[in-house]
Parts: structure tokens; sequence; C-alpha cells
């Protein structure tokens, strides 16, 4: 008996050592998936926090928090499926269409003939009037004592308008022939310069009539609208023009390729060069029409840039900038 009580207590304590091991290793099991899952936690949390970092760095201090709550756009909706019919560049699409070149190309350089024509030689005088308007009688002519007498033959005032829709059509063409990379088809050449050709137009038709032209005093020279105009019109278009060479410059690295510009002017400011066509055009307006007509092109551009071209632009930019990081994070 006393053996069979010895094995029975040495049967006991074998069990008891064993299920203390066991106990053991589920404990530090438990502990090492415990320490697994918050490892992965932390990990996950870090490559969220460095992805939400490196948006903020392309979009700027608190951009990707506040485009994700505030976005017009859907984010279960593609660029290609909702903005891509909105926007007015083929993103994305680089590749050269000589025939839509030739086309924006030619009718931008046209359209300084047909703005003088407007203000040298009456075209749309007859319009003026049928709408019960009186034509602007001509001022005195720019007197430079070269060819130019003979060509142009306007006042200071309207020669500066000429000027003004020459500087607008240069910057453009130079933009599409050196700068842009996208492509340009015929249609969208077409309606874009038409459209640069019909804001022009009004500028013209508005300063020779009478009771809208900027012009109160017989086209004394200067006056207050040509002078702030002019500024404003000097001031954007080389903001415009500079800052998307600074853009275009930077872009030739191949270092650069797939990365979003955020230096020089656009330092300043994402879409600065939105900002300086707007400049430009309002002085345009106002240097030609007036304070009243400057303001609202100035206030219809803000409104279709916020509205419609910086969202669109953003849709681009976001998804682009998404698919990046997902192939780096997951590489």
């Amino acid at each position: 008996m006393s053996v069979m009580a010895a094995l029975g207590r040495n049967v006991e304590q074998s069990n008891g050592k064993s299920g203390a091991v066991a106990r053991s290793r589920s404990v530090r099991s438990l502990d090492l998936d415990l320490d697994l899952d918050l490892s992965l936690t932390i990990d996950i949390d870090i490559l969220s926090r460095e992805r939400s970092d490196t948006q903020e760095r392309i979009n700027g201090p608190n951009t990707y928090h506040r485009l994700a709550s505030t976005s017009n756009m859907s984010t279960d909706k593609t660029y290609e499926s909702t903005s891509r019919a909105r926007d007015n560049v083929q993103r994305g699409v680089k590749r050269p269409n000589l025939p839509g070149t030739a086309t924006f190309f030619g009718l931008r350089a046209a359209d300084p003939f047909l703005q003088y024509q407007i203000l040298g030689n009456g075209l749309g005088s007859g319009l003026i009037e049928a709408l019960r308007g009186t034509p602007l009688p001509k001022g005195p002519p720019l007197v430079t004592n070269t060819f130019l007498d003979h060509y142009v033959g306007l006042s200071p005032y309207r020669t500066i308008l000429l000027a003004m829709s020459v500087g607008s059509m240069v910057k453009q063409n130079f933009h599409l022939t050196t700068i842009m990379q996208e492509e340009m088809p015929p249609l969208s050449g077409a309606v874009i310069s038409a459209f640069n050709t019909v804001m022009n137009s009004l500028n013209s038709l508005f300063f020779i009539t009478a009771q809208t032209s900027a012009s109160v005093n017989g086209e004394h020279f200067p006056q207050t609208p040509l002078i702030v105009g002019s500024a404003m019109y000097t001031a954007g278009l080389f903001i415009e023009w500079y800052s998307e060479l600074q853009r275009h410059l930077w872009k030739k690295d191949p270092a650069n390729k797939g990365k979003v510009y955020n230096a020089g002017l656009f330092g300043l400011s994402r879409h600065v060069n939105y900002f300086g066509y707007t400049m430009w055009r309002a002085g345009y307006a106002l240097a030609a029409g007036g304070w009243i007509w400057g303001v609202t092109v100035g206030a219809w551009f803000v409104y279709d840039f916020t509205q419609r071209g910086i969202p669109v632009l953003q849709h681009y930019l976001e998804e682009r900038v998404s698919h990046v990081m997902d192939t780096a994070y997951v590489h």
C-alpha cells in the first residue's frame, strides 16, 4: 500500500508539473500573440501616419484631412468616370496632336487681327447701334514716328488694349508649344481658342461703346481704370507664365517623375497659375470695360476655378498620388 501510495503521489506531482508547464507555455504564447498584435497595430498606425504625412507634404498642411472631409468628389467615383468630362485638359494623355495644336495656335494667332478690326475699324458698331448704344469716338492716334503709325494708327488707350490681346495670344501659344505636355485635340483647341477670343472681343466691344467704356474723357491718356487694369494684367500674366515655366523646368529632371511640384511660385499657392490667369483676365476687362465689368470677369473666373477647375485637378492628383502611395506600401 505504501508503495502504491508513493507511486500515486509521484504521478500527481508529475501531472501537476506538466499542467504548470502547459499553463506557463499558454501564458507565454498568449503574451507573444498580444505582443505580435500590438506590434502589428503599431506598425499599421505608423504606416497610416506616414502616408498622411506624405499627403500633407504633397498637398500642403492639413490639406489631406480637409479634403477627406470636404471634397466635392465622391471617394467611390474615379476621375475618369466623373471629372474627366469637366476637365479642359487631357490629363495623363501626353502625346502630340498636330491638328489640335495647329487649330489652337492658328485661331489664337488670328485673335489680335479681329481685335484690331473692332478697335480700329469699327467692327461691331452696327451691333452697338442696334442695341441702342453709341459707338465711342476715336481718340487722337499714337505717334511713334515709326512704321507703326501707318499700320496701327490707334490712340494710346486702344493701342494698349490691342497689345493686351497680343500678349495673351503669345503667352498661350508659348504654353502650348513649349510647356504643355498633354494632348490638345482639335475640338478642344477650337473651343478653348473661341472662348478666349470671345472674352477679348467683349472687352473691345465694351470699350468702343460709350455707355460701357472705361474711357470717360475722350480717351485722354492715362486714366485710372487703364492704369490699374494694366498693372493687374502685367502682374497676372507674368505670374501665370513664370510659375508654369518653373514647374516645367522642374519636371524635366527625371528624378522628379511622378512627384507634385510645390516650390517656386507654387510654394506660395497650390494653384498660383490659376490666380495669375484670373488676375490678368480681370485687369484686361477693367482696362476696357471699367470697374463693373472687371469685377464681373474676376468673380466669374474665381467661381469657375473654385467650383470646377480646382476640384477636378485635385481629384486627378489625389487619385494619382493614392495609386503611387498604395504601390509604394505594397512593395
